[in-house]
């Protein structure tokens, strides 16, 4: 099959296309034939090399690039139920394990990795959920236990996260606000968010002391890098602050567990939790089944412009997703 693959990790490694083997499906796993993937924060990160010192990092190579994306299964392993041949899916690799991606004709994952897409949604769309909408969906629910009626800032509302973030607390009846550049403000109240506004401008304790006085419930931070400061005092306590992960070093800067707990609030880094995937796929699905989402906005590009697509996010400020179409296939 065609892949795009590395032969070593850092900034300089070349990225190139490849015939590789195609994989087949284990017992419990499903083989989908992919179409399009997007492009993450997480796949640049994994090319330069970050993911290197996890211990549970264990690649070979020619190493298959790609977190996520969404098609068809061909052929499902022994022990899997529920998923047939046919089936359209959006589906999150195991990069972080080591396991070959999604920026290849074929990928191979675990049956609960792999998510029914509903009729009404096309695949180009589908493949921006799986890392960016697991991630806000299993951060501002599972981590941040975010109820109706509760006010929730999420920080980077304009990115992939954030768009979901945005719509996912609207539709289970919290109160948004949101963070993003000028630029991004329209952008980010069509998804449904109450108050916008730009942490750069300098005056954010004085926007939110506006909007929401007590101080907000839960803040999800799609940006990290210690961009808010301040995020304790912008939250009630006994609130929580729901940070994701940059894979970087600068995930343990700035504000602590220790310093979270000794102001009366709780510090809670977000992550995809495996076992839950099937369960949010399946709410996810609802709601566009439903029409109450929007997919982020989508730059589409095509599977030979990989090197520029990874540029592009690595340069930040990227408006919803972008995503790839792999070698002129499609809805």
């Amino acid at each position: 099959m065609r892949a795009i693959v590395v032969d070593g990790f850092g900034a300089n490694s070349a990225i190139r296309e490849a015939e590789v083997p195609t994989p087949v499906p284990g017992p419990g796993e499903v083989r989908v034939r992919i179409t399009h993937a997007s492009v993450n924060p997480a796949d640049w990160k994994m090319h330069d090399g970050w993911l290197t010192k996890l211990p549970i990092f264990k690649p070979s190579f020619p190493f298959v690039l790609g977190y996520d994306g969404a098609g068809i299964i061909d052929s499902v392993g022994p022990g899997v139920e529920n998923m047939a041949p046919g089936t359209r899916v959006m589906v999150k690799s195991d990069q972080s394990q080591g396991k070959w991606g999604s920026y290849a004709e074929y990928l191979v994952v675990g049956a609960e990795m792999a998510g029914a897409i509903p009729d009404n949604l096309p695949l180009a769309e589908a493949a921006t959920i799986p890392v960016a909408g697991l991630t806000a969906w299993h951060g501002i629910f599972l981590q941040g236990g975010l109820q109706p009626g509760q006010t929730i800032l999420v920080h980077g509302a304009a990115g992939g996260v954030g768009s979901f973030a945005v719509q996912f607390a609207r539709a289970a009846g919290a109160r948004v606000l949101a963070s993003c550049s000028a630029a991004n403000a329209d952008y980010v109240r069509s998804l449904g968010a109450e108050g916008v506004f730009d942490t750069r401008d300098g005056n954010t304790a004085a926007v939110v002391a506006g909007m929401a006085p007590g101080g907000v419930d839960i803040i999800f931070d799609a940006v990290g890098r210690n961009s808010l400061p301040e995020a304790l005092a912008l939250i009630r306590p006994g609130g929580t602050l729901v940070r994701v992960p940059t894979l970087g070093d600068d995930d343990q800067a700035g504000i602590t567990e220790q310093a979270a707990q000794a102001s009366g609030r709780q510090l809670i880094r977000s992550s995809i939790v495996r076992s839950e995937t099937q369960a949010a796929y399946r709410a996810i699905g609802d709601l566009y089944a439903a029409g109450k989402m929007v997919s982020p906005e989508v730059q589409m590009l095509p599977i030979g412009e990989i090197a520029q697509a990874l540029a592009l996010s690595k340069a930040g400020h990227v408006r919803g997703k972008l995503v790839l179409a792999l070698w002129g296939i499609g809805d």
